[in-house]
């Protein structure tokens, strides 16, 4: 389907399950468009946070909708191998009871306990982890009996042979009886089935499910062995006209009627499943029974066929998505790869990168940017396509709370600028590079930073930059106590800021020159920088309508810095009035990362305070607002200070759960070695254990 038919159906889908005109459940089911990926050709919210954070709320209401009217089960399998956004969603299930009869049954390997080791969700009483053990003996031999039914006699020697090379496996005990009907060891009839006896004795079961399996495929027809193992090059779930392409591409293709009627004795054999649904139109979807099944007919594929096979897929799937291409990116970038064909596979790798980044999935956008960075590498000629990617990379790492990555990709990022010669993305990088430096406690390589940033900047005229260098050098000294010096680099960044004529560059120099003057004991200065502050920021008592008419986002920006320069003043309810006015505004302007931070803020000083509960209230939004995201780095300060609050209140064993991902994280020496934010954490993290 193109986009806009595809969005289209989705939307009067939905209004067909809620049960209500189109017109009035159109702007809940966009949102579910923009969250599975679809261009919905509006932009509904300023802010995708906002709107994942809707969708979540809009599919929720859906089930509920579903599920009063008859219950809904819902059942999932391979979740080990769900994308991040649909772990978070299961996550936010979990979370939030539903007033309706839903069940979610989700069926995983132990390996998602590994990246999920939670899951499904800590405080969720009304989620269960139900662990699947090997069959017991008498229950696979009830499962043998219950196959072989049709056999007027079932030897005891045959389900012995069965059941002890099964292990307690039920795949393998179906399997291996069909293997045996393969054989002629059993004939299947339509009412009754028959057992050759005298055949009995020389059968050897395979050791293991995979030989059952490759034993299965060996005894295929060619031409059926030959189809399972192209549509095994396409994936678990493959399409007829994807077969006949790579059918096609072959020396000596097959006609078009044999593959169907192959196709359909596959389907015969219980090895593919005909799907009713269809992600193209036209198009007839299978479903291989196992993973395991299409990864043994894969392995069986001559090496020196897979890379036309997945040329030809690659093909086909590129013409068949149309202007829905992003959202088969990555399946389209993998089959280029394996075909070789690595510049085609970069390009695909970057827009599924940037499609995962989008919908809040920033482990598989990393994945992604970094099979771009291997396909560039040693490509001097490419180094504006490298040095867009390691940026993008960089940034994401930081989110990710992967200080150390991002400090050595934004180390290649400069490498990288200085190649190409390109002054101002060098700038950036030293920029950058400071910014890290300060998360890692070490100013004196964040003053280092800064300044070989204004250097360069300043050589090509680059204001913006030249800014950032000249603001990170004043915090660097601050936190050298070099007040002199911070004092005369911020001076000149106020001149610059009124030159630029940014409003958000004045409150930020003020913002700093507020934090030199009080710590280095000049407390009227600051305090005339305050209240120069101040002038720049809307009343705090102002309507959210009337503030954000002016300047919408840096309204909220404003009083933001102000509440917590009056915090850090000791004027609370100065700061109290500040960080609420910038919450209202951050709402409005439906600006979520700053809202949390905001949130954050408030939590702060709700426990300076000795108010606890309120502070917990404003920080577990914060934690949801950055969890939504993907934000992981922000996440670890607004989780420490809940923890905090949370010990406060007593809450030991919630606050440890709650903590537990964290402490994780921050103590891994090659995600966050020198982190600021690791001392706190850990005197937190060692109250909970008491």
């Amino acid at each position: 389907l193109r986009a806009a038919l595809a969005l289209q159906k989705l939307l009067q889908g939905l209004a067909d399950l809620w049960g209500r005109p189109l017109e009035e459940v159109a702007p809940r089911a966009r949102l579910i468009g923009q969250l599975i990926g679809l261009d919905t050709a509006e932009s509904l919210t300023p802010s995708p946070t906002q709107a994942r954070a809707q969708a979540f709320a809009a599919v929720a209401d859906l089930l509920t909708a579903a599920a009063r009217r008859q219950g809904v089960l819902l059942a999932l399998e391979d979740v080990h191998w769900a994308d991040e956004g649909s772990l978070d969603f299961l996550a936010y299930l979990a979370q939030h009871k539903l007033a309706a009869p839903l069940l979610v049954l989700c069926l995983a390997r132990p390996s998602l306990l590994e990246l999920r080791p939670a899951w499904p969700q800590p405080q969720a009483d009304h989620s269960h982890l139900l662990p699947l053990h090997p069959l017991p003996q008498a229950a696979s031999q009830a499962l043998v009996y219950a196959i072989l039914r049709k056999l007027s006699h079932v030897p005891p020697d045959l389900v012995s042979l069965i059941t002890d090379a099964a292990a307690g496996n039920p795949y393998y005990v179906e399997e291996l009886i069909k293997a045996l009907i393969d054989d002629g060891v059993i004939t299947a009839g339509p009412e009754s089935w028959q057992l050759q006896q005298a055949q009995l004795p020389r059968v050897r079961a395979p050791a293991t499910l995979t030989g059952v399996l490759q034993a299965r495929l060996d005894r295929l027809p060619y031409l059926e062995r030959t189809l399972l193992q192209r549509a095994a090059v396409v994936g678990r779930t493959f399409w007829d006209s994807a077969v006949q392409a790579i059918n096609a591409a072959t020396h000596q293709p097959f006609p078009a009627l044999q593959i169907e009627a192959a196709l359909h004795a596959l389907e015969q054999r219980e090895m593919i499943f005909r799907l009713s649904a269809s992600d193209f139109a036209g198009q007839q979807a299978y479903l291989f029974k196992h993973a395991m099944l299409r990864e043994v007919a894969y392995e069986s594929v001559l090496l020196r066929d897979r890379p036309v096979y997945h040329r030809q897929v690659a093909h086909w799937l590129a013409a068949q998505s149309g202007d829905r291409v992003d959202e088969y990116a990555a399946l389209i970038a993998e089959h280029y790869d394996l075909a070789g064909d690595a510049q085609p596979a970069a390009e695909m790798y970057e827009r599924a990168a940037a499609r995962a980044a989008d919908l809040y999935q920033p482990d598989e956008a990393m994945l992604y940017y970094r099979k771009v960075l291997a396909f560039l590498a040693h490509k001097p000629h490419l180094t504006a396509w490298q040095l867009r990617v390691q940026e993008r990379l960089s940034a994401l790492l930081v989110r990710g709370a992967r200080l150390v990555e991002a400090l050595q990709t934004y180390l290649a990022f400069l490498g990288t600028a200085k190649l190409d010669g390109d002054l101002v993305l060098q700038a950036r990088a030293w920029n950058r590079l400071a910014e890290i430096y300060a998360e890692q406690s070490d100013p004196a390589e964040m003053l280092n930073s800064a300044l070989q940033a204004e250097q360069v900047a300043w050589l090509v005229g680059a204001d913006v930059e030249l800014l950032e260098a000249m603001l990170a050098q004043g915090r660097a000294r601050l936190a050298l106590t070099q007040f002199a010096e911070a004092l005369d680099v911020a001076g000149r960044a106020q001149t610059l800021a009124e030159r630029l004529g940014s409003l958000s560059a004045t409150a930020r120099v003020l913002d700093l020159l507020c934090a030199i003057y009080r710590q280095s004991g000049r407390e009227a200065e600051a305090r005339r920088c305050l209240a120069q502050l101040a002038e720049l920021a809307p009343p705090a008592e102002a309507s959210v309508e009337a503030a954000t008419a002016v300047i919408p986002q840096q309204s909220a920006f404003l009083h933001y810095l102000l509440g917590r320069q009056f915090r850090a003043s000791g004027e609370l309810d100065a700061a109290q009035r500040r960080l609420e006015a910038a919450v209202a505004r951050y709402r409005e302007a439906a600006e979520q990362s700053g809202l949390a931070q905001a949130l954050h803020a408030l939590g702060e000083l709700a426990l300076t305070r000795g108010a606890a509960e309120t502070a917990g209230v404003y920080l577990r939004e914060a934690v949801a607002l950055a969890d939504v995201v993907g934000h992981t780095y922000a996440a670890l300060h607004y989780r420490t200070a809940l923890g905090e609050a949370l010990l406060a209140l007593g809450a030991h064993l919630e606050a440890r759960d709650m903590l537990q991902s964290a402490q994780a994280v921050a103590a891994d020496p090659q995600r966050m070695q020198g982190w600021a934010g690791r001392a706190r954490l850990e005197r937190v993290w060692g109250a909970c254990q008491i």
